[in-house]
């Protein structure tokens, strides 16, 4: 096996050894399994490591390889093993392909990268591109395409192989698009010879309220119709002193979803120890909270009604007790309660965080996070949250 680690994962010392041997014993379970996947050894004899790394919570080890003709990957062909502490091994479905050998079309691009990325833009329809000129590369040695008028970042590019509906191989440029205009994050094979687009995906995973699970979403939790609140009483309200207590969060607590699902409440240190344990508006271990605003580690939520995918200015300040209780009516129109909305967008994705923390999705497993505090994983990723984007309506949308 000619073995590669992409995404490269810092090991101290002692612990070198037992990562070899699990691979090891990826490696050999993959060998076992071939025959049994129509895989013959030709097959399985260029993998590369795309990610390894232990689940502190169970002990297991995850090792995710992907398959490779003459050092260039095939998009997708990808397949895991998960080893158990005392070697126990799980290992999952493979999506390698077979017979890989009579099935490549070419070993040699005709189209540039520059010229593939030209080519897409014309099939994705994408007004007014500017095309840039060359492809740089990244201090990793990655290539990418500077970002232009049509993307939010910069664009990038890798040569791959990609399966065809007919079943062959097609040598492709590999790009992904974070587009400017609306939520769409192209990721997309262009074939090196023709320019054709083999294959497609928006990255950007959406939800509207006429999806087909929408209807059921309320009928399966108790439904909560808040009363219509007197005027005097709205203001009087309004004009209450705020709570005594730090780390003070006015939001529609978990489990309830939304205002149809349950009330507002004033939820007090929310954070969870283990997976924020500086809580939610630090982002460097020390001297305490760095910002007073709906921003921190985990995620920086703010307003963009104007849908430039940008800060609207102004978030919502809880001051030195961190204390957000900011009025919500549910009788008036949204820019009456842009603040409640933003609290409460980052009091979900700060709850996402940390629940899911504990099943695994931390630093090293690729969670999203300003500062991984030493604990392994790339850092700088934290959740860009926007709160009533103003690129469209009932466009919930996440893309990674």
């Amino acid at each position: 096996f000619n073995l590669l680690v992409i995404n490269a994962l810092c090991f101290s010392i002692p612990l070198i050894g037992q990562v070899q041997s699990k691979l090891d014993l990826a490696l050999r379970a993959i060998e076992q399994n071939a025959s049994a996947w129509g895989l013959s050894p030709s097959d399985i004899s260029d993998l590369a490591v795309s990610d390894s790394y232990t689940s502190d919570h169970n002990g297991l080890t995850h090792i995710y390889l992907v398959q490779r003709y003459r050092g260039i990957e095939i998009h997708n062909a990808i397949t895991s093993v998960h080893i158990a502490p005392n070697g126990k091994i799980y290992d999952s479905p493979s999506r390698f392909v077979d017979q890989i050998s009579s099935k490549v079309n070419t070993t040699k691009a005709r189209l540039s990268a520059i010229e593939a990325l030209s080519s897409a833009v014309v099939q994705l329809d994408i007004p007014n591109a500017l095309i840039p000129s060359n492809v740089s590369r990244t201090k990793h040695g990655k290539m990418e395409i500077i970002k232009t008028n049509f993307t939010n970042i910069n664009i990038p590019v890798k040569q791959v192989y990609c399966l065809d509906k007919n079943g062959s191989l097609r040598l492709s440029w590999d790009l992904t698009m974070d587009l400017t205009s609306g939520s769409d994050y192209w990721s997309v094979r262009v074939d090196a010879q023709t320019g054709e687009i083999i294959d497609k995906q928006n990255l950007a995973i959406k939800c509207s309220f006429d999806h087909p699970g929408h209807s059921r979403c309320i009928d399966h939790q108790k439904a909560f119709s808040p009363d219509a609140i007197p005027v005097k009483k709205a203001l009087l309200s309004k004009n209450q002193a705020a709570p005594a207590a730090p780390n003070t969060y006015n939001v529609i607590p978990l489990p309830a979803e939304s205002p149809k699902h349950g009330p507002r409440q004033l939820t007090i240190n929310p954070a969870n120890a283990v997976a924020s344990p500086f809580g939610w508006h630090d982002t460097n271990g020390a001297n305490g909270a760095e910002y007073q605003i709906t921003r921190g580690n985990n995620v920086h939520a703010y307003l963009d009604r104007n849908g430039d995918n940008a800060s609207d200015g102004g978030e919502p300040n809880g001051g030195t007790d961190l204390i957000f209780d900011f009025p919500f009516d549910p009788n008036t129109e949204p820019g009456a309660y842009t603040k409640a909305a933003t609290v409460n967008l980052f009091y979900m994705n700060n709850m996402m965080h940390d629940n899911l923390y504990g099943f695994g999705f931390n630093e090293v497993a690729g969670n999203f996070q300003s500062n991984n505090y030493s604990k392994g994983g790339a850092a700088n990723d934290q959740v860009l949250a926007e709160a009533q984007d103003g690129s469209g309506t009932d466009n919930a949308n996440f893309a990674t």
